[in-house]
């Protein structure tokens, strides 16, 4: 689960804009940037971009257990 971003911007016209860059989840959620709190379900800005972009924790994930899948390295404590 990521936010992707889509560089250079390809509109519903196939046309590219080589200024522009498509935000949105590789999952289907929404996305907020990080500096205004503004949600969207998918965000066109500027490249390069001033803004951070992320995923929407919704709240019955937020209690979620993340696996920690280590360095793969046993610690010896012997």
């Amino acid at each position: 689960m990521a936010v992707v971003e889509q560089h250079p911007y390809i509109d519903e016209k196939r046309k590219k804009h080589n200024d522009l860059v498509k935000h949105y989840s590789d999952e289907g959620k929404t996305i907020i940037q990080l500096e205004t709190g503004i949600e969207y379900e998918e965000a066109i800005d500027t490249y390069p971009c001033k803004y951070t972009y992320v995923e929407k924790v919704e709240p019955e994930e937020e209690g979620a257990e993340v696996e920690d899948e280590g360095s793969g390295i046993e610690a010896d404590n012997s």
